[in-house]
């Protein structure tokens, strides 16, 4: 009945008019609220907002209103005018009121709908005092748990501290014993390289030796047997051939002989290298063996810090 939308002062001038008048002025007035309303009503897009409206105090002029419904009560056609289908006001009977059961029913209701709106609120309210003590419990819990996972944490980051600097010192160790093992290895290259320049310059010693001795043989033989040429000047030309023969079938024999001895020396030659790559082998081998051992070590220090961190 307008109390929502109007003040006092407003709703009693409205009141005065609409007992003043035909029971069809209210309604008029109703519609005369809308028409000046008009403005405000256009620029509404949402239900929501159509509702605020009707259930708020506007800006509006009661007098403008109040002669728009006077207005339209003059203009409205007889046909369709609410003035044919209302009575007029009729006066209270004395002692007592006569029967009414066409009170409205939101105000009827509006006591019981109070109460279980006051009552929706005391629920709503337990409902959020309820929620804001778990939610204070949960966050007393998260703090505790936020606590333990910090400590976690800092023990899990000296426990990687410490693993990192034992891994740093394994490095160091394992550089420094590859240090030394590539000193190793270069010393025994070196000695390596070294019987092979002694042993190239034994047999090229050999070599020389050997075609000194065949030399010094040769001029012996050769002075030989010019001796003997000059001394058997008179022997016959089949013995000189018999000797020649001879001769021949000597030096093919020193020179077997010395194929034989060349063989020798290379034999031995080779057998060194053989025993030098048989070195070099125990080397490689060392060096793999190290290598292994350097990968396992990693593997269990990564076994042990996925555990920590599982």
């Amino acid at each position: 009945m307008f109390s929502e939308v109007l003040t006092t002062e407003e709703w009693l001038k409205m009141f005065d008019n609409v007992f003043s008048n035909h029971p069809s002025y209210l309604l008029m007035f109703v519609a005369a609220y809308a028409i000046c309303s008009r403005a405000p009503l256009l620029h509404c897009n949402q239900k929501e907002d159509f509702e605020y409206f009707f259930h708020h105090r506007n800006n509006l002029d009661i007098s403008a209103m109040l002669k728009e419904a006077y207005h339209l009560m003059e203009c409205t056609p007889a046909d369709i005018h609410p003035q044919r289908m209302l009575d007029d006001f009729v006066p209270l009977t004395k002692g007592q009121y006569p029967i009414f059961n066409k009170y409205p029913t939101f105000i009827v209701d509006y006591q019981s709908q109070e109460r279980e709106r006051i009552r929706q609120d005391e629920i709503e309210y337990l409902r959020e005092r309820q929620l804001a003590h778990e939610l204070e419990a949960k966050a007393a819990q998260q703090k505790v748990d936020d606590e333990k996972w910090y400590r976690k944490q800092e023990l899990l980051r000296e426990a990687e501290e410490q693993r990192r600097k034992i891994l740093l010192k394994e490095e160091e160790k394992l550089a420094e014993q590859k240090q030394r093992l590539a000193a190793v290895k270069r010393e025994l290259k070196i000695k390596e390289l070294q019987l092979l320049e002694a042993a190239r310059r034994r047999f090229l010693k050999y070599q020389q030796d050997q075609r000194e001795m065949e030399l010094n043989r040769l001029d012996d033989e050769i002075a030989r047997k010019a001796s003997m040429r000059e001394q058997e000047t008179a022997a016959t030309i089949r013995d000189v051939e018999v000797q020649q023969m001879e001769l021949e079938a000597q030096r093919r024999l020193f020179e077997q002989k010395l194929v034989k001895q060349k063989e020798t020396a290379t034999q031995e030659v080779k057998g060194e290298l053989n025993t030098n790559r048989r070195k070099a082998d125990l080397e490689d081998q060392l060096l793999q063996r190290l290598m292994e051992a350097e990968r396992a070590d990693k593997r269990e220090a990564q076994i042990v810090r996925a555990r920590i961190w599982a």
